[in-house]
């Protein structure tokens, strides 16, 4: 059973626990910012994206109008120099953004991790091409012999963490794209899903949840709450999961708009089918 956590990285300690549980080999993580939560993981392939990603060790340089990819930690396969535009306004060119991969955070060949610099849209936009260079972006232990191809399902993920942009349609566009790349079997979960009153416009993905529990009777939704609340560590932090399934939706009122923050707080536990430790092994297993 999945027990809660004071740590700091408490959603980690859930993601794990799915990831033993099921013995899950391949994660992704939409938004990974310092890297504590993606550091934490213990996952035989992970990968994280984030156009600004602040962490130590994931640098990159230019030489007379090229990258220098030996300055980025663990890259695999990566030529010396690769031609490509500088930081222009704090972006990248596309072709960087292809190629720019990058750090092995915890320095563990146990657990390599594949940092893509670039926005979510532009990771899944690009996702179909990136997976021919299978050994460039998940290491040598994938490496495909010539002539063989690759099984776009075996590629796909098992669990996908969405903790980027917070804004409602980008939130969306993160879940429909990720439910693209899912495994059948796979779980997605997101991040934010009840923010504290006064910050549900600068975190909307509980908007989203709203949606997605009164109009998907093909997805089973539940949430977890996987921090225990002390003095001190903030506000309660729970985690939606979702997966293919079933569900019976809830029943939204047609005068009240999935917007409707007072609404959803009168109902939120029904809203968000917050589940007790001891039923959330029956949910993730049916």
């Amino acid at each position: 059973m999945f027990v809660p956590t004071a740590e700091r990285n408490h959603h980690s300690k859930f993601i794990n626990y799915i990831i033993s549980k099921f013995n899950f080999e391949s994660y992704l993580e939409i938004g990974i910012f310092e890297g504590n939560n993606f550091n934490s993981v213990e996952c035989e392939y992970r990968q994280g994206v984030d156009p600004y990603p602040r962490l130590p060790g994931l640098m990159i340089q230019f030489k007379d109008n090229y990258i220098d990819y030996n300055t980025i930690v663990g890259v695999h396969n990566a030529p010396e120099f690769r031609k490509a535009s500088p930081w222009i306004n704090g972006q990248q060119s596309q072709d960087q953004f292809l190629t720019s991969i990058g750090a092995d955070l915890t320095q563990d060949p146990k657990r390599p991790g594949t940092i893509f610099q670039m926005t979510s849209n532009q990771f899944f936009d690009q996702w179909n091409d990136m997976i021919k260079n299978v050994p460039k972006i998940n290491g040598p232990s994938r490496e495909i012999a010539a002539g063989e191809s690759i099984d776009v399902e075996e590629v796909k993920y098992d669990v996908i963490f969405i903790d980027g942009d917070h804004s409602l349609f980008q939130v969306n566009m993160d879940f429909i794209n990720s439910l693209d790349v899912l495994k059948k079997d796979g779980f997605v979960l997101i991040d934010d899903i009840e923010p504290p009153p006064g910050e549900e416009k600068e975190a909307q993905p509980w908007e989203l949840w709203c949606f997605l529990r009164a109009t998907r009777p093909d997805l089973s939704m539940c949430t977890v709450r996987t921090k225990i609340e002390a003095e001190g560590n903030g506000q309660p932090a729970p985690i939606g999961v979702i997966k293919r399934g079933g569900q019976e939706t809830y029943d939204w009122p047609k005068d009240v708009p999935y917007s409707d923050f007072e609404y959803f707080m009168e109902n939120k536990d029904e809203i968000l089918n917050v589940l007790e430790y001891a039923e959330l092994d029956k949910f993730l297993e049916s």
